[in-house]
This record gives C-alpha cells, structure tokens and sequence, in this order.
C-alpha cells in the first residue's frame, strides 16, 4: 500500500493536470479525463513502480483515428503529457527517499503500434 504522505503528493499531481485518482487493488492509478491510459503507482518487493498502463486501447485508437483531423499529433500530445505526469510522480517517490522504477517506455510504444496499425486500416 502506497504510503498516505506520497500517496497525498500524487493526489495534488493529478489534480494539477486534471486527472482522477482511483485505487485499484493495491495500485493508485491517475485515469486522464478522456482517454483510457493512466499512471500506475504500485509498491513492489523492489520499492514503488510508477508505470503507465491502459485499458479498452485499440477501440480508442480506433476512435482517435476517425475523428480527429491529426490523430498522430493529438495521440502524441496526449502521451507526453501521460509521460511527463509519469516523470512527476516518481520525482515526488524519490523525494521522499523510496526506492522507484519509472516503466513508461513499454506503455507508450504498445499505444504508438497501435495507432500505427489503425492508421494503415
């Protein structure tokens, strides 16, 4: 279980960029207000994973391709923002002293394939 003091720094980083904190388990995920992908934060045997993880991915993608006039770019956006909260989040674990891993790479490249493939459909 994450800690109450980092888990109220998580609480006001989600606020400040709009997303929604919600546990899950024994994860906090930070749910953006319209696209299902999130930061995860979990305590592991090797100290606080933050990573980003999605859910319902390929019908958004979908979605994103059929209606925005520059898919690319708004799913771009949308990941360097989910990053840089990513980056945030395990800043505020090394702040106060815990252990943590930053898994964003994974996350971020399934999304990008995805919307490579929906982009040739």
């Amino acid at each position: 279980m994450v800690q109450r003091e980092l888990l109220d720094d998580i609480e006001k980083l989600a606020k400040r960029r709009g997303y929604t904190v919600k546990k899950v388990g024994e994860a906090v995920r930070l749910v953006h207000s319209e696209a299902p992908l999130y930061v995860e934060v979990v305590e592991t045997s090797r100290g606080i994973a933050v990573r980003i993880g999605y859910e319902g991915l390929k019908d958004y993608i979908r979605e994103i391709v059929d209606t925005e006039a520059d898919p690319r770019s708004y799913i771009e956006e949308l990941l360097d923002d989910l990053t840089a909260l990513a980056h945030e989040v395990y800043d505020a674990v090394r702040r106060r002293g815990l252990p943590a891993r930053l898994e964003a790479r994974e996350a971020v490249m399934d999304v990008l394939e995805e919307l490579e493939e929906a982009e040739e459909e």
